[in-house]
């Protein structure tokens, strides 16, 4: 079940990465959040860096800085 769950958070990651390009902050940070937390529940350090990255990207485009900086620390 664990390689299922990891593809399951891959997919929401890159459909967020995609939202995110197009500016859909709302469904992107949904969708990165999920993966997160997949990634966070199976221990794949790799995943939660990439999400957390994302995260604080986000927030920063949404000029909320104290919480990118939160996901970007």
């Amino acid at each position: 079940i664990a390689p299922r769950c990891h593809d399951v958070a891959d997919a929401l990651f890159w459909k967020g990465s995609t939202l995110f390009r197009l500016e859909q902050h709302t469904e992107a940070a949904s969708c990165m959040e999920e993966a997160l937390s997949i990634w966070q529940e199976i221990g794949n350090p790799t995943g939660i860096g990439f999400c957390l990255r994302l995260l604080g990207r986000l927030r920063a485009a949404e000029n909320r800085f104290a919480e990118a900086r939160a996901h970007l620390d």
